[in-house]
């Protein structure tokens, strides 16, 4: 599939460190759990600030619908920061475009997966970060 091509050459760019199109970010991956005995990660992660639009309930119960950055990307979690908050083991659906450029909306490949919250932190700035599991994930 040509989305499947898309997330390679994604890895393929971050494996080798190299900066994407938008020179003010750069997309990069490592290989962790090797070098650093405090690191439990076995995958390859991206990290870049790609726009997420998140959907589930609320610590209150309520259902919500928020727009959050993502922190980093494996292939069976993320890590992303909002100013909502959502309750752990809750189940939530992520829309994660990949892609830094704003005019970029209608041609960047779009991950829609579902999955859970295992843990909340909260960070230095005041919001919140979600360790997340990925469930399930495609293309769209």
């Amino acid at each position: 599939m040509a989305s499947d091509a898309v997330y390679m050459r994604c890895l393929t760019i971050a494996h080798r460190e190299e900066d994407v199109a938008d020179p003010k970010a750069t997309v990069r991956a490592r290989k962790t759990g090797f070098h650093d005995s405090s690191e439990r990660r076995r995958t390859l992660r991206i990290s870049a600030p790609f726009p997420i639009r998140v959907r589930g309930i609320s610590a209150a119960g309520e259902r919500l619908q928020f727009e959050a950055e993502l922190d980093n990307l494996g292939a069976g979690g993320l890590y992303l920061r909002a100013t909502q908050d959502i309750r752990t083991w809750t189940r939530i659906m992520i829309r994660i475009r990949l892609s830094l450029a704003p005019d970029a909306a209608g041609r960047a490949a779009v991950v829609a997966a579902r999955g859970a919250v295992l843990r909340t932190e909260l960070q230095p700035d005041q919001r919140l970060g979600f360790a997340i599991a990925i469930k399930g994930h495609r293309f769209i």
